[in-house]
């Protein structure tokens, strides 16, 4: 009987980790830099919820030489 391979499972959760933090990384870095919010909090609310949702509260942050209406 063959023992299934338990790398492969550490090597596929690996895979998927490194492609979560590249797309973290990618929003922060496209969209988080230009706007008032920065590549930092983008980046951190990127891996904390999702990248869809850091996406989302990076794009209404104002951008950094708006001025805000009132």
């Amino acid at each position: 009987m063959l023992q299934p391979d338990v790398y492969s499972n550490q090597t596929n959760l690996l895979i998927a980790a490194v492609i979560y933090f590249l797309i973290c990384f990618l929003v922060a870095w496209f969209f988080g830099k230009p706007r008032k919010i920065g590549f930092g909090w983008s980046l951190l609310f990127s891996i904390c919820f999702t990248p869809i949702a850091g996406y989302l509260m990076t794009i209404y942050s104002s951008r950094s030489g708006e001025k805000i209406k009132q």
